[in-house]
């Protein structure tokens, strides 16, 4: 890829960014009205993770959205932080768990945020990938890593395109796209990598793969962090 590519690509996804950030921010106070109930493999995933994690210890939420699951963890005896790029979504989850510490911040930036480096004990990330573009995955997951202390857990929803997905994604792929995305209406931007490729970001980035389960559209991560040589 050009050097022109390059830069014409980092300009797309940064839009992306941008749009998807307006769009949560404009929809954040109708959000739970819609998405606000959690599927049974989510609330599975969410277990298995509290269950990894020492009593009393930290879990980072990233993407927290509205704090939809705040409550679950600290019903568990975990404390929790929050992140979120969208200054809406944080708003309302605050106001719904006024006590809980958060930042705005995007995933892609927690790998140059180094108060937050080997702070917590788990992590969850959950339908916010697939907003990720493909050249920020690998940042992403460092970020992941680098937040977590050695041995910390992380929770990992990976969506699965249904057949609506399988049929854009089948079609000519536009200028500035790569394969695996698409962009819609109102900030909607979706990105669907191999398995392959994220089993490989995942290895690279320190984890190792713990436990995997599908439903209610998303594949359901349960991942430990190494003291992997690839990392970094």
């Amino acid at each position: 890829m050009t050097d022109h590519n390059v830069t014409s690509r980092r300009a797309f996804l940064d839009r992306r960014r941008v749009a998807a950030r307006a769009a949560f921010d404009d929809g954040a106070s109708r959000y739970d009205l819609v998405w606000g109930d959690s599927g049974t493999s989510h609330l599975r995933a969410v277990a298995d993770l509290v269950q990894a994690t020492p009593p009393g210890g930290e879990i980072l939420d990233a993407a927290c959205g509205t704090g939809r699951y705040w409550e679950i963890l600290a019903a568990s005896g975990r404390s929790v932080f929050g992140i979120d790029q969208s200054a809406g979504m944080l708003d309302v989850a605050q106001a719904k768990h006024p006590g809980v510490p958060y930042r705005e911040l995007a995933l892609q930036d927690l790998v140059t945020a180094t108060d937050l480096h080997a702070r917590f004990h788990g992590l969850m990330c959950v339908d916010a990938m697939e907003w990720v573009g493909r050249e920020d995955w690998p940042v992403v997951l460092d970020g992941f890593h680098r937040v977590l202390r050695p041995g910390g857990w992380a929770y990992l929803a990976i969506e699965i395109p249904e057949d609506k997905d399988i049929e854009l994604l089948a079609g000519p792929i536009p200028e500035e796209q790569v394969r695996g995305e698409i962009v819609g209406d109102g900030g909607f931007y979706a990105y669907f990598p191999q398995a392959e490729e994220i089993a490989d970001w995942l290895a690279e980035a320190g984890f190792s793969a713990h436990s995997e389960h599908s439903g209610d559209g998303y594949r359901h991560l349960l991942l430990q962090s190494t003291a992997s040589p690839n990392a970094r």
